[in-house]
């Protein structure tokens, strides 16, 4: 039986790390320096909002971090949820600003319990963002955003992952603190 663990809200001070991805493009290892995650579904959106403008003030990569928490085994319509959360934290947010920033989708559930996502419901979670985007902005705009899985994936399912055009690529590991 799998035991829920206890984990500290990460966006009480944000730290900076160092984010390393492999890209669906060249299936190559980049680092992109200097990045602070903001958990969007889990912080209050307010302060959200208010984190990312700072960020983007401060020329920190912001790192929008969309966690489904529980709500993937519950009744919540996670795209509604979800489109109403970036829509508010993106407002404010110009073209050229949102291309400087990085959306991870890191589902909790697969990183506590080490369940993988199936592909299926990876590709469905980054075309749903990838929707809000084109909704807010432009649908040229929105495929120009960086989406990035962040959550626990066999191997042998990286392949069907990476092809899909919505997704670019991989989070490796959890982010180095800086």
């Amino acid at each position: 039986m799998l035991k829920e663990q206890s984990i500290a809200p990460d966006f009480i001070v944000p730290k900076l790390v160092d984010l390393v991805v492999q890209t669906s493009v060249t299936g190559r290892k980049i680092r992109i320096a200097n990045c602070c995650w903001i958990p969007l579904l889990t912080m209050p959106i307010e302060q959200a909002h208010e984190q990312l403008h700072n960020m983007m003030r401060d020329l920190v990569k912001p790192v929008l971090v969309i966690d489904e928490g529980n709500l993937r085994l519950g009744a919540v319509d996670f795209a509604s949820l979800l489109r109403r959360h970036l829509m508010t934290v993106l407002a404010g947010i110009n073209a050229d600003q949102l291309h400087q920033m990085v959306i991870v989708y890191q589902p909790r559930w697969a990183a506590e319990y080490r369940l993988p996502a199936d592909t299926q419901r990876i590709r469905i979670a980054h075309r749903q963002i990838r929707d809000v985007l084109a909704t807010v902005y432009e649908p040229a705009i929105a495929t120009q955003v960086a989406i990035f899985y962040g959550g626990f994936l066999f191997k042998d399912e990286l392949s069907n992952v990476m092809n899909d055009d919505n997704v670019n690529g991989v989070v490796v590991g959890n982010g180095k603190q800086v």
